[in-house]
This record gives structure tokens, C-alpha cells and sequence, in this order.
């Protein structure tokens, strides 16, 4: 009896054992796939992508000529701008959406052109100032349910059709509202999660103007606004103090509610490589972790969307509110206090709710005391040392052939003075 409770416990633990691998690896195969984006042109598949990465959905770009029969078979879904690949996605039940030119070969579907438009849209209360396009593709009808809406001087249209498998939007265009409801439409079709609004101070070099960031920095929190500072990244002389007084200027603007984030690497095409790039970024990061800089990580990057195009789009209500996909509202260094003070109060009228990023990562807050640096150089000593040496050297040295060169002369004189004698006094 007691042998068949313990079978019995066995039996259930392994059943019990069985099922959480089973739920652990289903969640990480679904964690692993991806969209598939298949374009006509290299910068449409970027701008595809780039609203995907906002969804926090991992894609891979293939272009028209270069898609191979099968290789959607790796992939959750498809977004597409071309036909090629239609009809394969439809035969293995992927699900797809289609943009641009191959919107027009999706099922139940009218589109129709229209040259010289002014076009604005409206998503869940947002609008838009009216655009003008030379040629608008817009869906005359459509099976599904409709998504957002283009308006133009012939008529209103749906922006995008919606069904079980297949979702059909022909027109978008980037930094626009246009592209949020694209993003949108693909978190609603894909199933993916909803995003958060960011404000990123970006592209900040260590020679960027100190007082300036710090200043920004303390307007910024002054008002409320996180922020996120994304920094060049510096391979070589990271402990000269020039890098010491950049840390310390990060340190403070941690300090202030802005989340530090490093910029990827900007690698030349033709550039010789001495050194790989992952072991200057591991120095990099070395010097910041050695500085308490807390660096957060941007593997997901949210979609980009200036102060300009964001001023041009109206909210429901005071309060803007965020969008269903990460966005960022990229600012470059102000050169004046009145520059980023303008900059503030075009944020301010917009109301705009933004969320602290390293909040994504730690609940940790950062204090900043400021550290003593060391402005004397030791490479600079050394140098100076190097050449006085080299100095005193060569003065020795012209020393000595001086005075070889003196008693050369010396010796010369007496074998003549006695050859003279010789050859005038015998």
C-alpha cells in the first residue's frame, strides 16, 4: 500500500513536472518568433521595422528580390509591401499585413488612387493637419473591420481593414499619425502589448557643452519630465579627466530623473578595423560601471516622433495621452537657455504623459555628490619628462662630438705644425 502512494506521488510529480516545461517552453518559443517584413525597397522595410521594434515585436527584413519560396515557414506572421510572398502566407495560414502596392491584391478589397490629395486622418479622437501627397492609395472597400480614417477632399476612407488572418492598410507615411495607426494596427492584428511615450535627449557627445546638459537636466525634472540622455559612445582615454568631468555631468543628471542609455556604435563602412568593436565597447562600459554611471539597456527602441510632427497632431482632450506603441520624442542639445526654454513650453502645452524608462528596469533612485578630479595629467607628465630626457640627450651627445670634433682639430694641427718643421727647418 505505502509502495503504491509513493508510485502514486511519483507519478503525479512527474505529470506536474512535464507540464511546467511544456508551459516554459511554449512561452519562450512564442517570446522567440518573429514578424516576417518582406519590401520593396530597403528604407520601407526600415520604417516597417522600426514600427514593429516600437511594438516590441522582433522582425527580420528580406527584400522583394532577394524572397525565397519557404521562408516564411520561420515565422509568425508577415507584413508586407510586396505580393510575392502573398500567396505562400495564404497557403500555410500566416498571418499578414499588407501595405503599399500589395494592399491592392488582398481579399474583398477596392483601392483606389488619387493624384493631388490634402489628406489628414483621425485615430481614437487624434487628428491630424491636412498633408499634401501627389498620389494617395486609399481603400475604396474592404472586408473586416475598419481602422482609423483618412480624410480627403473626394471623401472619407478607412485607413485600414481588419479580419481574422488578413489586415489591409495601403497608405501610411513616417513621423506622422499615420504611421501610429500603422503601429497601432499591428499591435491590434499581432496581439502585441501596449507601448509608453518617452523623451530622449539625444546624441551626447563627452565634448557636448557641460553646463548646457546639466542645465537641461535641472529644467526638465524641474517640471516633472524623465528623460532619457542617450551618449556617443568613447573608446580611448577614459581616464583622462575630460572623461572624469563627463561622468561626474552624467552622474548628475542621473541624479535629476534622467535615465542614461548608450547610443549604438557608428561604424564607417570603410573603416579599418585595428581593434574589434565589441572590446571598445567593453572598455566603454567598463569606465561607466567604474564612474557609477547605471546605464540602461535599449534593445528595443520606441518610435521616433518629433516635437514638430507631434505638435501637429491634436488630442482628444487636454491631456494627450500616450499611443499604443513605445514612441520618443527625440531632443537635441538647446545651444541657449532661452532655446530650451521655448523647447519646455512646447512640451508643457501638449500635457503629455511620460514615463521614467529606467522604471523598466529598477525602482533604485540616484543621488549625485560631486567627486575632486585630478587635473594633472600623468600621460602629460610623462610626455613632459619623455622630452626633457630626449632633450638633455641630444645636448650630451652635441657635447661630445663638439668636443670630438675640437680635439680632432687639435690633433690635426700638431701632425701639421710637426710636418711643417720637417719639411722647411732640416
Amino acid at each position: 500500500m505505502i509502495r503504491r502512494k509513493k508510485w502514486g506521488s511519483f507519478f503525479f510529480i512527474t505529470i506536474l513536472l512535464i507540464l511546467l516545461f511544456t508551459v516554459s517552453f511554449g512561452s519562450a518559443s512564442a517570446a522567440e518568433q518573429k514578424i516576417l517584413v518582406v519590401s520593396k525597397t530597403q528604407e520601407e522595410g526600415q520604417q516597417l521595422q522600426a514600427l514593429l521594434s516600437a511594438c516590441r515585436q522582433p522582425s527580420d527584413l528580406v527584400l522583394e528580390r532577394d524572397y525565397q519560396k519557404g521562408k516564411l515557414s520561420e515565422y509568425q506572421g508577415m507584413v508586407s509591401s510586396s505580393r510575392v510572398p502573398l500567396e505562400e502566407a495564404r497557403a500555410k495560414g500566416i498571418k499578414r499585413l499588407l501595405t503599399g502596392e500589395a494592399a491592392a491584391f488582398a481579399d474583398g478589397v477596392v483601392t483606389k488612387e488619387i493624384k493631388n490629395a490634402s489628406i489628414s486622418m483621425e485615430l481614437r479622437g487624434y487628428s491630424e493637419l491636412p498633408q499634401f501627397q501627389q498620389e494617395v492609395t486609399v481603400l475604396a472597400s474592404g472586408l473586416g473591420n475598419s481602422f482609423g480614417e483618412l480624410i480627403l477632399e473626394q471623401g472619407r476612407y478607412p485607413f485600414a481593414v481588419q479580419g481574422e488572418s488578413e489586415a489591409c492598410a495601403p497608405y501610411f507615411q513616417p513621423q506622422s499619425l499615420s504611421a501610429i495607426a500603422m503601429g497601432e494596427l499591428m499591435q491590434n492584428f499581432f496581439g502585441l502589448s501596449a507601448g509608453k511615450m518617452y523623451l530622449l535627449l539625444d546624441e551626447i557627445y563627452a565634448f557636448s557643452d557641460a553646463y548646457l546638459i546639466c542645465r537641461t537636466a535641472e529644467v526638465l525634472s524641474e517640471n516633472g519630465m524623465p528623460f532619457i540622455i542617450r551618449v556617443m559612445p568613447l573608446y580611448d582615454n577614459l581616464d583622462y579627466p575630460a572623461f572624469l568631468r563627463f561622468a561626474q555631468v552624467l552622474r548628475y543628471v542621473q541624479a535629476h530623473n534622467g535615465t542614461v542609455v548608450i547610443h549604438e556604435p557608428l561604424v564607417s563602412p570603410n573603416e579599418h578595423v585595428r581593434e574589434p568593436l565589441e572590446d571598445k565597447m567593453k572598455r566603454f562600459i567598463q569606465a561607466l560601471e567604474r564612474e557609477n554611471i547605471a546605464y540602461q539597456p535599449m534593445d528595443v527602441v520606441p518610435y521616433s516622433l518629433s516635437l514638430d510632427v507631434l505638435e501637429q497632431i491634436q488630442s482628444p482632450g487636454k491631456n494627450f495621452g500616450t499611443f499604443s506603441m513605445d514612441t520618443m520624442i527625440p531632443l537635441s542639445l538647446v545651444s541657449s537657455e532661452e532655446e530650451l526654454k521655448s523647447t519646455v513650453e512646447k512640451l508643457q502645452n501638449k500635457w503629455l504623459s511620460l514615463e521614467d524608462y529606467k522604471r523598466n528596469f529598477t525602482n533604485q533612485s540616484y543621488s549625485y555628490r560631486e567627486t575632486a578630479i585630478d587635473e594633472q595629467y600623468q600621460y602629460v607628465q610623462e610626455e613632459e619628462q619623455f622630452f626633457t630626457g630626449q632633450m638633455q640627450r641630444g645636448n650630451n651627445v652635441l657635447i661630445v662630438v663638439v668636443i670630438a670634433g675640437l680635439l680632432t682639430l687639435i690633433v690635426l694641427l700638431l701632425i701639421g705644425s710637426r710636418v711643417y718643421r720637417k719639411k722647411f727647418y732640416r
